[in-house]
């Protein structure tokens, strides 16, 4: 239960995702990952990031090998 609850800042998730944290802020303000906004903060579920990210995955398996 305590991890479903445990939140994340923007430079924590970003190196979570390997991505920059501008990616983040403009991922999560096009309401493309889960982002919680706390008063000026926006943070990130460390549960619903690990769920984004495996959905990711899925849809990636669908589509095949990345192109190289």
């Amino acid at each position: 239960m305590q991890e479903q609850l445990q939140t994340v800042n923007v430079a924590r998730a970003a190196e979570i995702l390997g991505v920059h944290p501008w990616t983040l802020y403009r991922w999560a303000r096009e309401g493309r990952i889960p982002a919680v906004r706390l008063g000026r903060s926006v943070r990130f579920r460390v549960a619903a990031l690990r769920e984004w990210l495996e959905q990711q995955e899925r849809e990636a398996m669908k589509k095949g090998p990345a192109a190289g």
